[in-house]
């Protein structure tokens, strides 16, 4: 997110709109009426896919508890931020799970290596419009298209997440298929098109949300003005074909929709952070909730605000290496959500097994 800050204010609560409830129909809303496709595509300041994965079994976070209060009535989204704080109220969420405080569309990531996120999603899919499991990919095998993942589907949990509340799913579709065989192969654009509305069929998915931009932009398509708009010509043919499946009966082409084409943009939104080595000028990686409590344990840090880049970090020393971690934090999270507000902008949220249990009560 750029730097800019439109808002330096002490958070001390959500601003008015953030206490505005979810609109009462999701019918009228133009991300649930247009069809229901979310495309990673030009998406150069989107997401970040870390290689973070968690192997199931204790997460090494504190059990989660409920509190009567938020954290903005606990005074807790603010600058000034002690390791001991963070310590003890992470795990602690209002006992309020309905009430949504982001009142735009909020897609979240969950992972099949991260059994964390989906468990979170059953918490907290009052507060989650889109919930987006990341379990297929679509690859070329010799002169065929095949789809993989239906092995990481689960329809128990589906049928959960939609027992409890209305989240629409979306699963994940990573293209992986060679981009050239198939935007200039006829016959593999309507192959794939016909796989992927067969499996949202067969699974009772409510959309998808496609993956292309690595790959193409690794194979040069975002470069050459040809290929680019055919891969533009074969995402809006797969979006008619999904909103043929997903539809009824409504407007062409509702005015409204036209009006609010800037709730379709979702501002990227990470809930895990990074150890940089600041010893050796580059290194480190990608650190989830639960590497982020085990530092916090370990080294008693201090804990910083950095203004410029509205983010709390911290410096470790381990090995004789100088280390600074920087992870997402109440304030830095709160300050995010209230710029997608000034833009009418919704979230996208990779990935919410990484986060800490207090995140929810920002959404």
């Amino acid at each position: 997110m750029s730097t800019r800050r439109r808002d330096r204010r002490n958070p001390g609560g959500p601003t008015p709109t953030a206490r505005l409830p979810a609109a009462s129909s999701r019918s009228h809303h133009p991300l649930f009426s247009w069809p229901l496709i979310l495309v990673a595509f030009f998406a150069l300041a989107a997401i970040v896919l870390p290689l973070v994965r968690y192997r199931g079994g204790k997460t090494g976070l504190p059990e989660a508890t409920s509190a009567a209060l938020s954290v903005y009535e606990r005074g807790l989204v603010k600058p000034n931020v002690a390791f001991q704080e963070i310590l003890a109220e992470n795990s602690r969420f209002s006992e309020n799970r309905s009430r949504r405080h982001f009142p735009n569309p909020v897609l979240a990531y969950v992972t099949p290596w991260n059994s964390r996120g989906s468990e979170m999603a059953k918490l907290f899919n009052s507060k989650l419009t889109h919930l987006s499991p990341v379990w297929y990919e679509l690859k070329s095998e010799g002169k065929r298209l095949v789809l993989e993942g239906r092995h990481n589907a689960d329809r128990v949990w589906i049928s959960k997440i939609r027992t409890n509340g209305n989240p629409l799913v979306l699963p994940r579709v990573v293209l992986e298929a060679f981009p050239v065989d198939l935007l200039l192969k006829k016959k593999w654009w309507s192959k794939a098109i016909d796989i992927i509305i067969k499996e949202c069929k067969d699974m009772g998915y409510d959309g998808i949300v496609l993956e292309s931009w690595s790959r193409w932009a690794a194979h040069g398509i975002l470069h050459d003005p040809d290929m680019r708009n055919m891969g533009l010509d074969f995402i809006k043919e797969l979006s008619e074909a999904l909103h043929s499946m997903t539809s009824v009966e409504s407007d062409n082409h509702p005015l409204e929709l036209i009006y609010d084409l800037k709730v379709l943009i979702l501002l990227g939104l990470n809930f895990y952070g990074n150890d940089f080595l600041v010893s050796e000028g580059s290194g480190g990686g990608a650190i989830t909730g639960t590497d982020y409590i085990s530092l916090l344990e370990k080294h008693r840090p201090v804990i910083h605000w950095d203004n410029t880049s509205a983010e709390h970090f911290f410096i470790y020393s381990h090995n004789n290496a100088r280390h600074a971690v920087f992870y997402p934090s109440l304030l830095s999270l709160s300050m995010r959500l209230d710029e997608a507000q000034v833009w009418g902008a919704g979230l996208s949220i990779w990935e919410i097994g990484q986060g800490l249990d207090y995140f929810f009560d920002l959404l």
